[in-house]
């Protein structure tokens, strides 16, 4: 599941790239094959103050 996250944020996040082999323009499965070394966070928003 991490793969196609991973490659999007390639793809809007380019400063990141130097920190991957595979390149935004490569397929899924190249991405995929890194997904361990780039854990995946879901990001929401801040909770309101009390």
């Amino acid at each position: 599941m991490a793969g196609p996250v991973l490659k999007q944020y390639l793809g809007r996040v380019r400063v990141t790239a130097p920190f991957f082999d595979a390149a935004a323009k490569d397929p899924v499965e190249a991405v995929v094959q890194e997904a361990a070394r780039h854990p995946v966070f879901r990001l929401s928003g801040t909770p309101a103050a009390a």
